[in-house]
C-alpha cells in the first residue's frame, strides 16, 4: 500500500478521528499502565497532529485580531482624510 502525502493525510486524519489531545493521552497512560508499548508511537503522531492543528488555528486567530485592529485604524485615517478634503 503506497503511503498517502501531506494533504491525503491530513484529510484521513480529519475523517479517522474526532478524538481530543485528552482522549489521545489516556490512550498513552492505558499503554503505559499495560506496558503495552505497540501502538505508542500512532499516539504520539496523533497528538503532535492534533498539537499543531491547534497552534496553527491560535496563530491564524491572532492574525485575523491584528489585521482587525489595523482596518479599525485605517478607517479611522480614512474619515480623517475625508475631513480634511472637505474643508
Amino acid at each position: 500500500m503506497a503511503e498517502a502525502g501531506g494533504a491525503e493525510m491530513e484529510e484521513l486524519m480529519e475523517e479517522f478521528s474526532v478524538r481530543t489531545l485528552c482522549d489521545i493521552f489516556s490512550d498513552m497512560r492505558i499503554a503505559n499502565r499495560t506496558r503495552n508499548y505497540s501502538y505508542l508511537k500512532g499516539l504520539i503522531e496523533e497528538a503532535q497532529y492534533r498539537a499543531n492543528r491547534m497552534e496553527d488555528h491560535l496563530y491564524s486567530r491572532k492574525s485575523v485580531e491584528e489585521l482587525e485592529k489595523r482596518r479599525i485604524k485605517l478607517k479611522a485615517e480614512v474619515k480623517e482624510l475625508e475631513k480634511e478634503s472637505e474643508k
